[in-house]
């Protein structure tokens, strides 16, 4: 083990060394979330956007002791002239409060975006110039993910097709932003070596059974120096008829439990999914079968209530007890 933490030290540095960010450090020491307010999920910036509501939630999140938020911006949200200026206004106001709570920000471009056609280039570039400009001199600002899982698109849009569109976006985004590292939320540990050389740390995302992890994240360390972040992992205690009573609170502790033990013995940076349990979830997340929108409503370790589930415990790095 000392030996990879060696190898894995000498490859960042040689990594560092030619790159000209210098937000590398603040990647490595990622212990963070993937964040939505618990009644506007996939709607952050919405008509219901309560400054207040922030407030009390990055407190809670730097309470726990973490130092990460991931947010994300639903695109259509901000390229719609009639109200353009508003939403900036509140998002920036998110990253103020984030900066007074501690916490670093790895803002998620182009969610819910399935247009890969080079005739929305021009429209995508607006876009880019809007939020970047906007973002980039904000201190807390960690990184930008370009899209969340675009690996998800290769079949309906084409492989070539949408890594020809990501490649794009990524060389305009360093034209506005020389400063801040650049990566992709890749869906599993295989599709994340698409890229490796386009984008400054490499994330992944892993819902499957854990006992794999170790092994999947050294694989793919083996084919880059970059720094690796895990960028969503998590479990939905969801239990009902729907999944044969298959999950539980007790579960979602255990699989946490797991993960902390994990992500300590290979000092793996990482973001869970997610804060809150959600009454609602739009249909362009999951689609509309219920027994896939119960089970993505349930991946909160704070319930709809309000109530600390039994996972928190493994999360709350405050407590001491997020490794026990």
């Amino acid at each position: 083990m000392r030996f990879l933490i060696l190898l894995l030290i000498f490859s960042i540095n040689s990594w560092a060394q030619t790159n000209e960010y210098k937000d590398f450090v603040r990647v490595l020491k990622i212990r963070g979330v993937n964040y939505y307010p618990q009644l506007s999920p996939w709607d952050t910036f919405g008509e219901s956007f309560d400054a207040n509501i922030f407030h009390e939630d990055f407190a809670l999140i730097r309470n726990m002791g973490l130092n990460t938020i991931r947010i994300f911006i639903q695109y259509e949200d901000f390229n719609d002239e009639t109200n353009i200026e508003e939403k900036i206004n509140r998002l920036n106001t998110v990253m103020k409060i984030a900066s007074k709570e501690g916490l670093q920000v790895m803002v998620t471009l182009f969610d819910f975006y399935g247009s890969y056609d080079k005739a929305s280039l021009t429209e995508n570039k607006k876009y880019l110039f809007r939020v970047v400009e906007s973002l980039k001199n904000h201190a807390n600002l960690l990184a930008w993910d370009i899209k969340n899982e675009p690996d998800l698109d290769f079949n309906s849009q084409g492989k070539e097709t949408v890594i020809r569109w990501l490649k794009l976006i990524i060389e305009h985004l360093r034209k506005l932003d020389k400063r801040h590292p650049i990566t992709i939320g890749w869906s599993n540990p295989e599709s994340a070596i698409n890229l490796l050389n386009q984008v400054d740390f490499v994330s992944f995302h892993y819902y499957r059974d854990l006992k794999n992890l170790p092994q999947d994240y050294m694989t793919l360390s083996n084919r880059s120096n970059k720094p690796m972040v895990l960028q969503e992992f998590g479990f939905s205690s969801f239990s009902g008829f729907l999944n044969f009573f298959s999950s539980s609170e007790k579960k979602q502790a255990n699989y946490f439990k797991k993960a902390s033990e994990i992500l300590k013995e290979h000092s793996i940076p990482h973001l869970f999914w997610t804060l809150y349990d959600f009454e609602e979830i739009p249909d362009q997340v999951v689609g509309k079968k219920t027994r896939h929108q119960k089970k993505q409503m349930r991946f909160g370790i704070i319930g709809v209530n309000r109530n600390k589930k039994k996972a928190y415990r493994y999360l709350n790095h405050n407590l001491g007890l997020s490794n026990n």
